[in-house]
């Protein structure tokens, strides 16, 4: 039997599985008080005092935000690592043939070329640092970091031309752009002027930058994630339910545990190095992972975990997946996943909306579990291991039903 190897993927995968998560951001106390070109009645006020106050971005030393000034895509880089949490990496050779080493945003547009979230507007391997970040080159960054690229890659043509037509200017938006456009247009994540125009080829500015980010921040409403859905018909086969994320905490995988307490763990994904993270003093730590950075090709998580003061870690925490994520859309496409290096546990929790039976099999230990899950109702179920490899099925199954779902997952632990 052919086995699919992936923790997450089994998360992704199912349609009904989900839980519902935070997407936290830990702000400064040194915000500026305010610029003198941005008035509290201005437009974009509240979105950029929110954004500068998490360190996400800042003023001029003369006082100025300058809200209608230009983005460079250098620029967007480096506010992309902010919000993501994401470190920076500088290999000996670049990505980008117009990106030297010596270049100022080097390590950040090295690491948001790992993303891809820029990668469509990528041209000849050039990523044109220097030039201004277009609006229309906001919009796939926006659908992607949302978890939502599925969708806007398999929606046909007429529902894409259908669909941007509310913009008197829809001839303008490029091609590759089309199918992002009609994502963000139903998830309502973009906006276009009084005179019903997108403007797709003008200059992003910092004032629309800033609301575009801090709308994507703000915490979910009660239901809002239900509330977002949307038919859409796929290129070929029959039309599906997506459920649309507006927001970061709608599409994220939630990866938490114990650790040692006030110690650090350092944890990428496919290369993509996540900031260092502290634990409590208690050992409890989080990582928020949005969706938008697992949708192609196999997926390496890693987390290490270190002592207080060690410079080498002690526990060890390795995942691979050989699923795109975003081929499969869930019901509200939040998951969760807890690991306690220690005893070796780790724990699945999700919400469905159908009653399943779930059973997992640590084929490697013997290791069985089967529960029953209720419609609408939270829960957790766990699993232990081996030190070394370990090879987990996961079977979903639903009473009177035919269909059987298994999933193979490897998990790598000391």
């Amino acid at each position: 039997m052919n086995k699919i190897k992936g923790l997450l993927s089994v998360f992704l995968a199912f349609t009904l599985l989900i839980t519902l998560l935070s997407f936290s951001y830990k702000t400064s106390t040194k915000a500026q008080e305010g610029f003198s070109d941005v008035p509290p009645d201005h437009w974009a006020y509240e979105a950029i005092m929110d954004l500068v106050r998490r360190g996400i971005l800042s003023g001029y030393p003369d006082g100025t935000f300058r809200p209608d000034n230009p983005v460079k895509r250098s620029e967007t880089a480096v506010i992309l690592t902010k919000v993501f949490k994401i470190d920076i990496i500088t290999p000996d050779r670049g990505s980008f043939i117009d990106v030297t080493n010596t270049h100022w945003a080097y390590g950040y547009i090295e690491v948001i070329g790992k993303t891809k979230l820029m990668s469509d507007s990528v041209e000849s391997g050039r990523f044109r640092p220097e030039e201004n970040l277009k609006r229309i080159e906001f919009v796939p960054i926006s659908v992607k970091a949302l978890g939502m690229k599925m969708f806007a890659d398999n929606i046909n043509e007429e529902e894409k031309t259908k669909t941007i037509m509310v913009f008197s200017d829809a001839s303008q938006v490029p091609i590759w752009a089309r199918g992002y456009l009609t994502i963000a247009i139903k998830a309502q994540i973009v906006s276009g002027y009084p005179d019903k125009t997108f403007r797709p080829r003008n200059n992003i500015t910092r004032a629309e930058i800033a609301v575009l980010i801090y709308n994507m921040l703000k915490p979910l409403e009660p239901g809002e994630q239900e509330r977002w859905s949307t038919v859409i018909t796929p290129v070929s086969g029959a039309p599906f339910k997506a459920y649309l994320s507006r927001k970061l905490e709608g599409s994220l995988v939630h990866f938490t545990g114990n650790a040692y307490p006030n110690g650090k763990i350092l944890a990428s994904l496919n290369g993509i190095p996540f900031k260092e993270i502290l634990a409590e003093p208690n050992g409890s730590y989080k990582l928020n992972i949005p969706l938008g950075f697992i949708y192609t090709g196999e997926i390496n998580f890693e987390a290490h975990y270190f002592e207080k003061g060690k410079n080498s870690s002690q526990k060890t925490f390795k995942l691979y997946s050989a699923i795109p994520f975003d081929l499969f859309p869930n019901y509200y496409r939040l998951y969760q996943i807890s690991y306690n290096p220690f005893n070796r546990e780790i724990t699945y929790g999700s919400k469905s909306s159908t009653p399943i039976n779930l059973e997992i099999h640590n084929t490697s230990t013997g290791d069985r579990k089967m529960q029953e899950i209720k419609s609408g109702i939270g829960y957790e179920i766990k699993s232990s291991l081996r030190s070394g490899e370990n090879n987990v099925n996961i079977v979903v199954t639903k009473s009177g039903e035919t269909w059987r779902l298994t999933y193979g997952i490897i998990l790598t632990v000391n």
